[in-house]
C-alpha cells in the first residue's frame, strides 16, 4: 500500500491530521439530475474542458446515428450501453465543471490523493493551479 504524503502535504504547509480531521464527518450530498438536465447542463458548458469537450462530441455523434437510423436505442439507453463507460475509462468518474475547476484552483495548493489518471489535476494544471497527484499506479 501506498504511503499517504504527508511530509509532501507538510512541505506545502498543511497539517494532514488536522486536514483529515476536518473531512473526515463530511457527507457530500448526492448530485442526480434527469437525462434531459444532463444534457442541457452539458451542452451548455465549456468545451475547453476536455471531457465536456468529448461528451458534447459523443452526443452529436448518437444524435446523427438516430437521424440516420443507424441506431433504435434512445439516445440515453445508447449512451449508458456504450458511450458513458468509455468515456469514465478515458477521463475520470466525474465531470469537471469550469465552476468546480475555478473553485479548487482557488484553494491550491492542493494535492489529490487517488488521482487514478490524473485527469482532474491535469485539467486544473492547465488553470494556472499548483497541485500534485498521487495514485498508487
Amino acid at each position: 500500500m501506498t504511503e499517504f504524503p504527508r511530509d509532501e502535504i507538510s512541505k506545502r504547509g498543511g497539517d494532514p491530521e488536522e486536514i483529515s480531521d476536518r473531512y473526515r464527518d463530511q457527507k457530500p450530498a448526492s448530485i442526480s439530475v434527469s437525462w434531459s438536465d444532463f444534457v442541457e447542463t452539458v451542452c451548455n458548458e465549456d468545451d475547453d474542458i476536455e471531457y465536456i469537450a468529448a461528451i458534447q462530441e459523443a452526443l452529436s455523434e448518437l444524435r446523427r446515428r438516430k437521424r440516420e437510423r443507424d441506431i433504435v436505442m434512445p439516445i440515453s439507453a445508447q449512451w449508458e450501453t456504450d458511450v458513458q463507460q468509455r468515456l469514465i475509462a478515458e477521463y475520470a468518474f466525474a465531470i469537471p465543471t469550469r465552476e468546480a475547476l475555478e473553485y479548487l484552483r482557488e484553494q491550491g495548493p492542493l494535492i489529490e490523493l487517488g488521482a487514478w489518471k490524473g485527469y482532474w489535476a491535469y485539467e486544473l494544471d492547465n488553470r494556472g493551479a499548483d497541485i500534485t497527484a498521487y495514485d498508487i499506479d
